[in-house]
C-alpha cells in the first residue's frame, strides 16, 4: 500500500504556487529572482521544467477564470430590478431638479433622474412597493404639475421665483 503524506503534500503546493507567483513577477520584471530555496527541479522532487510550465499555465488559467467570475459576478449585481416610467413634470431649474427626483424617491423607487430640458421624469421603481400614481401624487405635493397630478395653488404659489413655470391647463 503506498501512503503519501498530507504535510509533504502541502509543502509542495505551497512552494509551487510561490514559484508560479514568482515566475509572473519575473516575467514583468527581469530584476526580480526567485529565492534558490523556493527552486522546484531535480534537487527538491526529482521534478523538472516541464513542472515549472505546468504549474505557470495553471495559475494563469485560474487567474483569468478568477477575473471572468468577479466581472460577470460584479454584473450580476449591479443589475437593478424593477420598472422603468417617463412622465413630464413641470419646472424650470437646478432647483426644480433636486425637489422633483427628493419628492419622487418615496420608498420603493430606485432611481429618479428629472431632465431639465425635456420635462421629462424618469423613474425605476419596484412595482410591489409603490405605484406611479404615488409618485405623481409626492412630486405634485412640492409644488409641480405632473401630466396626470396638478400641484395645490398654494405650494405652488411658495416655489421660488425662477422655479414658477407656466402652468399647464387644468386636468
Amino acid at each position: 500500500m503506498n501512503v503519501q503524506c498530507p504535510t509533504r503534500n502541502v509543502q509542495f503546493l505551497s512552494r509551487a504556487l510561490l514559484l508560479a507567483f514568482y515566475s509572473l513577477v519575473n516575467r514583468f520584471n527581469h530584476k526580480f529572482q526567485a529565492p534558490a530555496n523556493l527552486e522546484i527541479g531535480h534537487s527538491l522532487l526529482g521534478i523538472g521544467h516541464s513542472l515549472r510550465l505546468n504549474i505557470m499555465k495553471f495559475s494563469i488559467f485560474f487567474s483569468t477564470l478568477f477575473l471572468l467570475n468577479l466581472s460577470f459576478s460584479s454584473a450580476q449585481t449591479n443589475a437593478v430590478p424593477g420598472m422603468t416610467t417617463k412622465f413630464k413634470v413641470y419646472g424650470n431649474c437646478g432647483m426644480c431638479e433636486k425637489r422633483i427626483e427628493k419628492a419622487a424617491k418615496v420608498k420603493g423607487v430606485i432611481s429618479a433622474d428629472w431632465d431639465v430640458d425635456t420635462k421629462m421624469l424618469t423613474v425605476q421603481f419596484d412595482e410591489a412597493k409603490v405605484k406611479p400614481s404615488k409618485i405623481h401624487q409626492a412630486v405634485a405635493a412640492v409644488g409641480h404639475d405632473t401630466d396626470k397630478v396638478r400641484a395645490d395653488d398654494a405650494v405652488y404659489a411658495k416655489l421660488h421665483g425662477c422655479c414658477k413655470y407656466e402652468r399647464p391647463e387644468k386636468h
